[in-house]
């Protein structure tokens, strides 16, 4: 899948250690082999997709450049810590599982978490980032707002400034049924308390 290679991961005194030690100590090795270490890659992985691209449109980016939608070989030559680094150029959204001698390829919910973006926000014509707490951005698409919102820590916080009536609150996608996206419910609350935590969301105002 789209990630650090395996090999490359650091294991260090393996041949003293049981297997489930050595999947345990190493976050490598938790994404490959353990299944509830890959969930939590992949909704961490959805969440960075959007934060990324948000900050960089923020910082005055214009429009996304081509990238690789797998997560290709060459990750063999790169570490955990400097894959970060390359930000949208081999950006995972289509995982790719080897297995005697057969790689098949599905999409990861980032893929669809940045269809849900590109639904919001293509063709936006401004990005303000708002003085609230958490990370806030105003966009405006085609005479509309847009808030792209999210909060390292639980917090709730007051749009009626921005909006007048209630809001619906549109979420990513964080993990799969099977190969199947799992969409959740939008939400709908007044524009006066909203709340956030680390999955970033869309905000909008409803149509009364």
């Amino acid at each position: 899948m789209g990630g650090p290679d395996i090999r490359l991961c650091g294991i260090n005194r393996s041949r003293e250690k049981s297997l489930r030690e050595i999947l345990e100590e190493n976050e490598c090795t938790k994404i490959f082999c353990l299944p509830e270490y890959r969930k939590k890659y992949y909704r961490m992985h959805a969440e960075e997709v959007v934060k990324r691209y948000v900050y960089a449109f923020d910082a005055g980016v214009s429009k996304a450049f081509w990238w690789k939608l797998y997560g290709v070989k060459e990750y063999q030559y790169i570490d955990y810590e400097h894959m970060s680094h390359l930000v949208f150029s081999k950006m995972g959204l289509i995982a790719t599982e080897r297995g005697k001698g057969v790689v098949s390829y599905m999409k990861t919910p980032a893929y669809y978490t940045y269809k849900i973006m590109i639904e919001e926000l293509e063709m936006f014509d401004s990005v303000e980032k708002l003085p609230l707490e958490g990370e806030v951005f105003l966009f405006e698409v085609n005479g509309k707002d847009i808030i792209v919102a999210w909060s390292e820590k639980n917090t709730t916080i007051d749009l009626s400034r921005y909006f007048d009536n209630t809001v619906r609150v549109r979420h990513i996608v964080t993990e799969l049924d099977g190969e199947a996206p799992v969409y959740k419910d939008d939400g709908y609350s007044p524009s006066s308390s909203v709340s956030l935590e680390k999955d970033p969301v869309f905000i909008t105002e409803t149509e009364e």
